[in-house]
């Protein structure tokens, strides 16, 4: 499985709306993204999981993951 988040450039098959880290760095200075959501969506459809402050994300979650 590939990581796209740790690429500068994202890959020709990058699904559109995938950003690397830099890219998230770069729109979160500009005050485009200020929150983070990292989620799956459940066997009905419903989304799990947790919204971060896009600052905490690049400092913390993006290298430790966000321990369940």
């Amino acid at each position: 499985m590939q990581n796209h988040l740790t690429t500068s450039q994202p890959a020709q098959n990058t699904p559109r709306g995938m950003l690397t880290l830099e890219m998230l760095a770069a729109k979160a200075s500009s005050g485009e993204i200020d929150t983070v959501v990292v989620a799956v969506t459940d066997h009905m459809g419903r989304l799990i999981g947790k919204r971060f402050d896009v600052d905490f994300f690049l400092s913390d979650v993006a290298s430790h993951g966000t321990h369940g």
